[in-house]
């Protein structure tokens, strides 16, 4: 009988070394882009308010509902709110800047309305369409239709011994 199980051999000395020499190193390159954010995160907490302050209302009072809703969620997800305040300003600042990228985009395109977001057309212009006719829906529903008086088709599959 073979054995089929699959083996696994590690580095071992130098393997172990080389691995937490990677953890050490992941470890300061975390800390140095955490030190980064702190600076940086009074100066996205206000580019992030002269973009889209709306963000930040929205975020905050997500915080509150939640806070409403689940009192403890809520003291918690205030705690890490201000423990991680550097995370939670660049994401802020992320979203902001993405929708001000988009809201720039689409006036390029033709003009932004905030307040229609599903609507491309205004209520005063007509939307070009087709008429179709008895025919052409009988013909088209015929396309779809299923016969069910016949079993339905099994696939053959290449069957190897």
């Amino acid at each position: 009988m073979s054995d089929s199980g699959y083996s696994f051999r590690s580095g071992g000395l130098p393997g172990i070394i080389l691995t937490i020499l990677v953890m050490i190193a992941l470890f300061y390159i975390a800390k140095g882009f955490f030190i980064v954010l702190y600076w940086l995160s009074p100066f996205l907490l206000i580019a992030t308010l002269v973009l889209d302050y709306q963000v930040v209302i929205k975020y905050i009072k997500m915080i509150w509902s939640l806070l409403l809703r689940n009192p403890i969620g809520g003291l918690l997800a205030i705690a890490l709110s201000v423990l991680g305040y550097p995370i939670v300003i660049f994401f802020l600042f992320g979203r902001a800047w993405f929708g001000h990228k988009v809201r720039k985009q689409q006036q390029q395109e033709g003009g932004y309305r905030r307040q229609s977001h599903y609507s491309t057309h205004s209520s005063d212009e007509f939307v070009a369409y087709e008429e179709i006719t008895d025919e052409d829906s009988e013909a088209i529903s015929g396309l779809f239709e299923i016969n069910r008086n016949e079993p339905p088709k099994q696939e053959q599959h290449d069957q190897r011994p």
